[in-house]
C-alpha cells in the first residue's frame, strides 16, 4: 500500500512551535538602542509549507523511490512465490503426497509476507520522519530569514484560523485545531507566502 501524505499525518510534530530568529539556537537579543521596544510577532503556517515540501519534487520522488525499491526487493519475490504455490495447490488433489508440504510452504510464506509488510511500513515511516525533520529545518531557516529582514522579533507557527478544518475523523479534527494556536492576528503579520517564495514553492 502506497503511503500518501496530508497535513493530518504530522501536525503533532510541528504545531505550536515558536521559531527563534536564529536556527542555530542562539538567542536573538535586541540591539542596545532597541531595548525597551515592544517585540514584533509574525505568524507562519509551518504545516502548510511542510506539507507542500513533502509532496513536492524535492522530497516525494525520493520517498516513492525508497518505498518502491524496498517493495521490489522484499515484497514482490514473496508475492510471486505465493502466486506460484497457489496455482500448484489449486490444481492438486488433496490426497497428493505433495499437497501437505506445499500448503505448509504457502502458509509459511504468508507469515513471512506479513512480517515483511510490517517492516516495510516501519521503514517508510522512518523515511517520512527523516524528511519531516529536513523540511522543518528548511521552513525554520527561511522563516527566520524572512522575519529578520522584516524586523520581526518572534515567529509563531500557526495555521490560518479561517482555513477549513479537517473533519474526516475526530483525531484529524483535533490535530487540525491544535495546529492553529493563534486564533486572531492581523493578516499583515502572516509571512507564510514570503516563506513559500523563499523556498521556491510558487
Amino acid at each position: 500500500m502506497r503511503c500518501t501524505f496530508t497535513c493530518a499525518l504530522w501536525p503533532i510534530l510541528l504545531i505550536g512551535a515558536v521559531l527563534a530568529l536564529r536556527p542555530d539556537g542562539a538567542t536573538v537579543r535586541a540591539a542596545p538602542e532597541e531595548t525597551g521596544k515592544a517585540p514584533r510577532i509574525a505568524v507562519v503556517s509551518t504545516l502548510k509549507i511542510t506539507d507542500e515540501l513533502m509532496n513536492g519534487p524535492r522530497f516525494k520522488p525520493a520517498r516513492t523511490e525508497f518505498e518502491d525499491d524496498l517493495r521490489e526487493r522484499e515484497i514482490n519475490p514473496i508475492t510471486e512465490r505465493l502466486k506460484e504455490l497457489q496455482g500448484r495447490i489449486e490444481g492438486m488433489e488433496r490426497d497428493d503426497p505433495r499437497f501437505r508440504d506445499l500448503r505448509e510452504q504457502y502458509l509459511r510464506l504468508q507469515r513471512e509476507l506479513s512480517e515483511k509488510t510490517h517492516e516495510l511500513a516501519r521503514a517508510v515511516e522512518r523515511k517520512v520522519a527523516e524528511q519531516l525533520v529536513e523540511c522543518y529545518a528548511l521552513v525554520r531557516t527561511s522563516a527566520a530569514e524572512v522575519a529578520e529582514n522584516a524586523g520581526y522579533t518572534f515567529v509563531i507557527s500557526s495555521t490560518d484560523p479561517d482555513a477549513k478544518l479537517e473533519t474526516d475523523t475526530v483525531v484529524a479534527l483535533t490535530r487540525d485545531m491544535l495546529s492553529r494556536p493563534v486564533l486572531v492576528f492581523p493578516r499583515e503579520v502572516d509571512i507564510t507566502e514570503d516563506v513559500r517564495k523563499e523556498l521556491n514553492l510558487d
